[in-house]
């Protein structure tokens, strides 16, 4: 599916822009002004560092770990563009994913081994993308700020057992900067497709694993960055 996503991506991008440029012959004046509302797919991976020390081990070393949660990203956008005479385009979005996706390590420590785990739940954005059109294609770039929101746990693993009972449980969320960049095409009068790419450059520095008697100040999963790939369908008004 990962595979399949992104190509998809990128081979829709590259197909409608072909078709775009064919039909420039017959639309040569496309305007992009107005609002438009859409659904999108993607190919998603949220990356997680962080470290655990258990202060009640006689010799304490931190165990640090870097790991992420991949998987599917699906949701929508709705955004308003403005085409200037001089082609370009400027346009302000806000979109919504829900991600579904997974990333853990085991942490092998003396006293028994246990499993940090992290995924993104949600993420949302509200850009500003700008654009230039070249009839009814639209490559643009976009920036603009992002929420993304995250669940983290620790479990126990004693003595190997694939029971892993749940230590910890903490559901956090972090704003972060985000930047991104695309390519549009209208495939029939109000419809346009695009292939998508955008970053969420998130720097959290939550503690989770601190509220634990047995846990540093410090200790916790963070996210490190969040970025997703796929492909979206506009209806323009």
């Amino acid at each position: 599916m990962r595979s399949f996503i992104a190509a998809a991506a990128f081979g829709a991008a590259a197909a409608t822009t072909s078709v775009a440029i064919a039909d420039t012959t017959t639309d040569t004046t496309k305007d992009w002004s107005g609002p438009y509302v859409g659904a999108q797919l993607n190919y998603s991976s949220g990356s997680f560092e962080g470290s655990h020390e258990n202060n009640k081990l006689k010799s304490r070393t931190p165990f640090v770990f870097d790991f992420e949660s991949k998987g599917e990203a699906y949701g929508g956008q709705i955004g308003y563009n403005h085409q200037f005479d001089n082609d370009i385009v400027l346009g302000a979005e806000i979109e919504g994913v829900f991600v579904e996706g997974y990333g853990g390590e085991m942490l092998k420590q003396p006293a028994g081994p246990e499993t940090a785990e992290a995924w993104i739940d949600f993420a949302a954005s509200a850009r500003l993308r700008l654009g230039y059109a070249v009839g009814p294609v639209l490559p643009y770039v976009s920036a603009g700020v992002g929420v993304v929101s995250y669940e983290t746990r620790l479990r126990e693993n004693p003595g190997g057992s694939p029971t892993l009972p749940l230590r910890v449980d903490f559901d956090e969320s972090a704003i972060a900067p985000v930047l991104g960049a695309g390519l549009e095409a209208m495939v029939f009068e109000d419809f346009s497709v695009r292939g998508d790419f955008t970053y969420f450059f998130i720097d959290d520095e939550t503690s989770t694993f601190g509220k634990l008697d047995d846990a540093e100040k410090g200790d916790g999963v963070n996210a490190d960055g969040f970025w997703k790939v796929g492909i979206g369908v506009n209806y323009h008004f």
